[in-house]
């Protein structure tokens, strides 16, 4: 008969704290272990707060709220000794553990990795939980907050409505903004967008993408990739930009569960029709340029687009652009277009581009 484990179990300087959790000091450092392989090395323990400040805190309800006032903690972690600091660690993973896995009570980077981990592992609770603090900390999250999601694989496990919800706080990080700082100088910048379209711009925000781009080099226009069909990548569906740049993709397609798409680029390809892409609500940013496509149509849902490039293609005809109100910025350069028409809905479009003619910014 085997006796049962009582946690915390404590075995010298390891202490199991669960059925798959253990801490260990080794070496004067602590470190976190998940069924017996390291998982990750403990840092940070505690923020410094002088009592006569402990008012200012009431509203604060996590350690990352904590970590966004007070950026700099005025703490030694020398002031402990390596045994003073292990102890602190289990005591904090130990509270974690008994608040049914509280993400509040440990920083993201730790908590939300750590409860990824045991729903792999199958534990009911974390997987009970694990979708619905995301969305919470989505929700009511810094973008920091937001970014560490997106970058770290934590969003594609999400249905139709769930994706809805992260969707609408994804608008957040990726504002006009952010496209007028990525795709045009300081002087284009100051031409077509008001100022108050420039504001809240973060330098730091990288998109999850993937990109299988060209090199420019002598060889430039012959294809040194070889993806023939979207599907290919189907298992990332968290992705928010695309780049698959002088390839062979003859068909869109592929792209069904990739709905937090923002920016998608499929430059010099043999596209013929704009097709399979009404889905990709969200869609701010499309360049098919150096493609076949002879007919401007498909768009009619993408009403959140704002740039949208169709330069050096077989097109006639401006059409199909009547639902895109949103459009600022829209290129068909080096196309078969002789009357300029299809552009009375278009009321905040600030360039076109046609012919060998760039036009200026509209005015009313």
């Amino acid at each position: 008969m085997h006796n049962k484990i009582i946690y915390p179990h404590f075995k010298g300087n390891e202490v199991q704290l669960n059925r798959h959790i253990s801490l260990k000091l080794e070496r004067g450092r602590t470190n976190i272990y998940v069924n017996n392989r390291l998982f990750r090395q403990c840092k940070s323990l505690m923020i410094h707060i002088p009592i006569k400040r402990l008012d200012k805190y009431d509203d604060i309800t996590s350690i990352d709220d904590l970590e966004q006032v007070y950026p700099r903690p005025g703490y030694n972690q020398s002031d402990l000794s390596p045994e003073e600091e292990f102890w602190g660690h289990c005591s904090n993973i130990q509270v974690w553990i008994e608040s049914d896995y509280d993400t509040r009570i440990l920083h993201h980077s730790l908590a939300f990795p750590l409860l990824k981990e045991l729903c792999r592992l199958g534990d009911i609770r974390a997987k009970r939980i694990f979708k619905d603090e995301i969305i919470t900390r989505f929700i009511n999250g810094s973008n920091q907050m937001k970014l560490f999601f997106l970058e770290g694989g934590f969003l594609r496990d999400f249905n139709f409505e769930e994706r809805e919800i992260i969707n609408e706080m994804l608008n957040e990080l990726y504002t006009t903004a952010y496209f007028a700082n990525i795709y045009f100088s300081k002087d284009e910048r100051a031409h077509l967008f008001d100022k108050h379209e420039l504001q809240g711009y973060k330098k730091k925000i990288r998109p999850k993408e993937f990109s299988a781009s060209f090199t420019r080099k002598y060889d430039h226009l012959k294809p040194i990739n070889d993806i023939t069909d979207i599907k290919e990548l189907k298992s990332l569906t968290d992705i928010t930009r695309s780049a698959l740049l002088q390839n062979y993709i003859v068909e869109i397609k592929g792209l069904d569960n990739f709905t937090y798409l923002r920016e998608l680029a499929l430059n010099m390809n043999k596209i013929c029709e704009i097709k399979n892409i009404d889905h990709l609500r969200y869609l701010r940013h499309l360049s098919l340029p150096l493609n076949h496509i002879s007919k401007i149509k498909g768009l009619e849902n993408l009403t959140e687009l704002e740039f949208l490039n169709l330069s050096s293609n077989q097109i006639k005809k401006i059409e199909g652009l009547e639902s895109l109100t949103k459009l600022k910025v829209l290129s068909l350069w080096d196309n078969k277009i002789k009357a300029i028409e299809g552009l009375e809905t278009l009321r905040d479009l600030r360039k076109l581009a046609l012919g060998g003619i760039k036009s200026q910014r509209f005015k009313d």
